[in-house]
Parts: structure tokens; sequence; C-alpha cells
């Protein structure tokens, strides 16, 4: 909840005069070492341009990959 109300996808309740949101452009964020999403969170974050990489693709490229990309 905190990604999405700083994303500014968290409904009205998180707006503020003083705290402009999005306060992150989504296109900078990554969440690195996910192990499960749903569907709409998949969906979401697909179409935010959130970076996600899984346990799965850490294991095959490695944390440090995963962190610089």
């Amino acid at each position: 909840m905190a990604l999405a109300a700083a994303l500014g996808l968290a409904g009205e309740g998180f707006e503020s005069e003083h705290w402009p949101l999005p306060a992150i452009d989504p296109r900078k964020v990554a969440l690195i070492g996910i192990r499960q999403l749903d569907d709409g969170e998949r969906r979401l974050l697909r179409e935010t341009g959130v970076r996600v990489f899984s346990m799965s693709e850490i294991d095959r490229m490695g944390v440090e990959r995963s962190v610089r990309e």
C-alpha cells in the first residue's frame, strides 16, 4: 500500500497539498525478490512500468545484475 500511495494509485484518501502525488516515477521503481503477485498486482505493475524481478529471475541472473538493471 505504501508503494501504491507513493505512485499516486492508492486513492483520494492519500492525496494532500503537502505531499504531491505521484511522489515517485514508476519507471524508476524496481521490486526485487518478489515471490508471489496476484493477477491484479501483476497487471497494475505492468501497466505502470514498475520493473519486477522475481526470485526465479534472481536465481537465474544473480542479485548483482538485477540490482544494476
